[in-house]
């Protein structure tokens, strides 16, 4: 795993080498000598991460600012918390993954079926010029990870279309919702 680095760049003595103890004097001995040089890296160690020296707690919040930079464990989530799906673009997906499914049921390539939602012939005018991958890319994500934010909107999706007391919400988009008309229409004539 590749070290993070400090935001914040050191400076001064943090800079410089520590320097190498005497294999002919004993660990204590090396301490006494060294023990000034740590002192003052210490302090310029405090003031870098802005940790008064009067604070109580000091050692425990350098230990924290040590391990915020450089221990994975700590590192700041750079997971994105992105906005919660609309119920249109939860019905949008499932459309798209019933569609897919069903071209790869018919064994037709699900990759010609992405590019063809995706052109101006497309049956579904959402899709009309959209990037044909990223639906393919979409409907795989569904299939392989059950817990991919896909998969969940997929099984909203169905769960509210599927129930026989579903009514059109007033503040939807018009088009997914006729597709849906569509959709319903098919499966009453199978």
């Amino acid at each position: 795993m590749a070290r993070r680095k400090s935001n914040k760049p050191y400076k001064g003595v943090l800079t410089t080498r520590s320097w190498k103890p005497d294999p002919t004097k004993s660990p204590e001995e090396n301490w006494l000598d060294y023990k000034p040089v740590a002192e003052q890296k210490m302090n310029a160690l405090f003031e870098h991460f802005g940790i008064s020296q009067d604070r109580p707690g000091k050692w425990q919040l350098l230990a924290y600012a040590l391990a915020h930079t450089y221990v994975p464990g700590f590192a700041p989530s750079l997971k994105k918390v992105g906005k919660k799906a609309t119920l249109d673009q939860a019905v949008t997906d499932f459309i798209l993954f019933c569609d897919l499914a069903l071209a790869e049921k018919l064994d037709q390539s699900v990759k010609a079926r992405a590019h063809f939602l995706t052109s101006k012939g497309g049956p579904w005018p959402l899709f009309r010029g959209k990037n044909p991958d990223t639906i393919r890319d979409r409907y795989s994500n569904l299939l392989k990870n059950p817990q991919s934010k896909e998969h969940k909107r997929m099984l909203n999706a169905l769960t509210i279309v599927s129930n026989p007391d579903f009514k059109i919400p007033k503040d939807s988009s018009a088009p997914v919702w006729g597709m849906i008309s569509q959709i319903r229409a098919k499966i009453a004539q199978r």
